[in-house]
């Protein structure tokens, strides 16, 4: 889970050696995006990642246009603020699955999507024990146990 890893980064100007760990990881395109919780692994490489953060290209508007007001402003400033925001809370890629599942007790459900450590799932009857068992096609036995019954995105997480 924490497993640290070594990571550098570089400019034409700066490199800096960070060791982190993985914070979160989406799908992005083709390809996957990963955020991660870094620390410079000494003084000069934390004086040089400070001078790549410092020099990056801001989100500032690099240009201003010459017909919008501090009432539009305004607007857009409100309109964002009261959108509401998703904030995804799991750390491992979420994979979209759609595949009905039959436990070997014979409760049924739908699989949402999954990410490796939590299932998404709906429609499922939920028993007192929480504890479901799943046989996979290989044989795999996995012991599931219900660790929420609040609606996540689309279904239940287990």
């Amino acid at each position: 889970d924490n497993q640290q890893v070594s990571l550098t980064i570089s400019t034409k100007r700066y490199k800096a050696s960070l060791v982190g760990s993985i914070v979160y990881v989406r799908q992005d395109g083709k390809g996957w995006r990963y955020a991660f919780s870094v620390k410079p692994k000494d003084n000069q490489s934390e004086r040089q990642y400070l001078q790549i953060v410092h020099d990056r290209p801001h989100s500032l508007p690099e240009q201003m246009n010459l017909w919008d007001t501090a009432y539009d402003d305004m607007v857009r400033n409100i309109q964002k603020r009261l959108a509401k925001q998703y904030y995804q809370r799991r750390r491992y890629p979420r994979l979209s699955i759609n595949h009905i599942l039959k436990f070997t007790d014979g409760t049924t459900c739908t699989l949402i999507d999954f990410n490796y450590r939590y299932l998404a799932v709906k429609d499922l009857k939920i028993k007192a024990s929480l504890n479901y068992t799943y046989l996979t096609k290989n044989g795999v036995r996995l012991d599931l146990k219900v660790v929420t019954h609040a609606p996540a995105r689309a279904g239940r997480t287990l």
